[in-house]
């Protein structure tokens, strides 16, 4: 537990950087002829300026008046009746301390296409940007681009979506010199890969176990668990699989990291039921799995505009399996099950991780890859740990007890 928690916390340190120091745009305008870029890349959270429902280039931009408008933010939080559809311009100027200079904007995925100018030069585009469904093509491709600036910078960005339910932004865009923020982009990208690369390890490990040592259905479920996680860490967040196949399909793309979200949970309910079959409920435990596969087919057969609708519905009932994991979890700890010790430490990393998300969504903390990577990493490496101890190839500590047995009343003296 004190090994877990020390290397989650050195991640945490790592890559915690607050907002309250930075300047922040407002009415579309940020002075950041202050900060040192040298020393550290910039987020552009703040106010910009939106035009709705219009798809404006940096010229038409000078003759319109725009909206302030927080940024990021999803247009289902601005807009009446929550509508995620349509397409807008925003706009953003900045002064900046040195120009001409190279500097580099990082930007994340977008719902669901955008195209990016900066001082009237296209500078980056993903998807294509259209006024009707037929005319836009989604795209999900996080990417940086550089550009030389100038001390006045003007960032025009038009966003269109008609395949999502989500419409706009969710994370920020970063700003930065390129020396200053490679470093930081290219071991991100590299931690993803790097926890691709274990839960795979990790997976095979199970595997050669179950057919050479014990087939045990436990295994198994925990192989299958791995190697969902595995995939889901390459077609969520950084999206690395666009990365080497640019071609490959969105619609499919957004299927398969919902279908990783459901999976993982059929088999942690399994792999758990598994290694505590005392501690569950045979109705509970199949109630939940029948609920969660109801998902999957409702993924399988919609469109992605409408089975992205139900994530928040999903996301709750998700809640729901937590705390019944927990619950037996923490009981099979009391009943001194094997292997419950890993469990429990693994779970607490859980509600760690997923409290900071929330935080780093709110703006507390810097959202990083390597938070996730490392933690969500640790997460199963400790429940594999779990996994051993249960098949007694990995042995726990012995618990020292005061119970008097049968046997220490009639032991043979030698």
């Amino acid at each position: 537990m004190r090994v877990a928690l020390t290397i989650f916390y050195l991640l945490l340190v790592f890559s915690k950087n607050g907002y309250s120091q930075s300047p922040i745009p407002k009415n579309g305008q940020l002075n950041a002829s202050s900060w040192d870029f040298n020393q550290a890349s910039l987020s552009l959270r703040g106010e910009w300026l939106w035009y709705d429902f219009e798809l404006l280039t940096p010229q038409d931009t000078r003759l319109a008046t725009g909206r302030p408008i927080d940024f990021p933010k999803i247009w289902n939080d601005i807009r009446p009746y929550g509508d995620g559809q349509g397409f807008a311009t925003y706009t953003l100027t900045v002064l900046l301390p040195d120009a001409p200079e190279q500097y580099t904007l990082e930007i994340p995925q977008l719902y669901s296409s955008y195209r990016l100018w900066v001082n009237d030069d296209l500078v980056a585009e993903n998807g294509k940007v259209g006024q009707t469904p037929e005319t836009s093509t989604p795209q999900w491709k996080p990417q940086t681009a550089s550009f030389v600036a100038s001390k006045k910078t003007e960032i025009v960005l038009q966003i269109s979506n008609f395949h999502h339910f989500k419409g706009g932004a969710k994370d920020p865009i970063f700003l930065g010199k390129s020396n200053v923020m490679e470093p930081r982009i290219s071991l991100a990208i590299t931690s993803v890969h790097i926890q691709f690369l274990i839960m795979l390890l990790v997976t095979m490990i199970a595997i050669i176990i179950f057919f050479g040592y014990q087939k045990k259905k436990v295994t198994l479920f925990f192989a299958l668990l791995c190697f969902t996680w595995a995939v889901r860490s390459i077609v969520s967040n950084r999206y690395i699989l666009i990365q080497y196949f640019p071609d490959f399909s969105w619609d499919w793309m957004v299927r398969i990291e919902y279908f990783t979200l459901y999976f993982t949970m059929i088999w942690a309910i399994l792999y758990i039921a598994r290694l505590f079959k005392d501690e569950v409920n045979q109705f509970i435990k199949y109630g939940l799995i029948a609920l969660v596969v109801s998902f999957v087919a409702i993924t399988l057969i919609s469109q992605p505009v409408l089975f992205t609708r139900w994530l928040n519905v999903y996301l709750a009932v998700s809640g729901i399996i937590l705390f019944y994991a927990a619950m037996v979890v923490i009981k099979a700890l009391i009943n001194d099950r094997i292997g419950s010790g890993f469990l429990t430490v693994s779970l607490f990393l859980g509600i760690l991780i997923f409290t900071y998300d929330i935080f780093a969504y709110e703006g507390f903390f810097a959202y990083t890859d390597l938070i996730f990577s490392g933690g969500y990493t640790l997460l199963f490496t400790m429940m594999g740990f779990g996994l051993l101890v249960h098949l007694k190839i990995m042995k726990s500590k012995a618990r020292p007890t005061n119970k008097l047995t049968y046997s220490d009343l009639y032991k043979d003296d030698d």
